[in-house]
């Protein structure tokens, strides 16, 4: 990093960011960031000067480690990278990273915004043993339009990890029983995304119903029976292990008729 400092009108540059860096306004922007680093208001030249330097180096190599990982990060490994929890704070409390759950990050860019289905990625990075269900599900597959406000999750009843996030999650705890059954990950460049297939999904809400709404699980069951290539038997397969044959095949026979 190359810094010209110039005393004359207390100016200084670099070639990270080619900006002109005023260290007597409050705040200095980047493209990452709407509002950074409050400068110091007092202290002599030479000292505004260090630790301006020091800043702009910690800030740099706070902006590289979220870049190398895609825009997200873990607090160990900021940890591990000799970022400090002070600091850590401080990016947040600034607007740089978002603090999306207990222990993770994501650098701000409100130019590219976050990725396609970052709840999910959220959702499934949080907790690694968390499955994308019901509605949720649904809709990842293509079987509606409209993401639900709220997303769908299922973890095992003996699962008691933490699912704070930034958004609604409604939370299915599930048995050991076939839990693991049609589940599928997929990989993308923020982390891995594991979703049950579309014949459980549809399964899974017709259960739900509930929380998933008589509106929403018409829908559902209509554009599943409506899609070609849909498995019926594989969806019947499924509910039977559940032990909730009986009213999936009511609910899918009141649809069809």
């Amino acid at each position: 990093m190359e810094i010209v400092w110039q005393d004359e009108n207390f100016k200084f540059t670099n070639s990270f960011t080619s900006d002109i860096i005023n260290p007597t306004e409050m705040f200095y922007s980047t493209s990452h960031l709407k509002y950074a680093f409050c400068v110091f208001g007092c202290g002599t030249l030479g000292q505004i000067k260090e630790e301006f330097i020091m800043l702009l180096s910690t800030y740099q190599k706070v902006i590289g480690l979220f870049e190398s990982g895609n825009g997200y990060r873990s607090a160990s490994e900021l940890k591990e990278s000799k970022i400090t929890t002070v600091q850590i704070k401080e990016l947040v409390n600034k607007g740089i990273v978002e603090h999306i759950s207990h222990g993770f990050y994501w650098l701000i860019d409100e130019e590219k915004g976050k990725p396609d289905n970052y709840k999910l990625i959220e959702a499934c990075m949080v907790n690694p043993r968390a499955v994308i269900c019901a509605d949720s599900a649904c809709h990842y597959h293509g079987l509606i339009d409209k993401e639900p406000e709220i997303l769908s999750i299922a973890t095992l009843k003996t699962d008691r990890s933490r699912m704070q996030l930034n958004f609604p999650v409604c939370r299915h705890y599930y048995s050991n029983l076939a839990f693991e059954q049609d589940m599928e990950t997929v990989e993308t460049p923020y982390g891995k995304i594991r979703v049950y297939g579309v014949e459980r999904s549809v399964c899974d809400c017709i259960r739900f119903r509930e929380d998933i709404g008589g509106e929403m699980l018409e829908l559902i069951i209509n554009n599943f029976l409506e899609r070609s290539g849909n498995q019926m038997d594989r969806l019947l397969a499924y509910a039977d292990a559940m032990r909730v044959g009986k009213i999936v095949r009511i609910k899918l026979n009141q649809i069809e008729e």
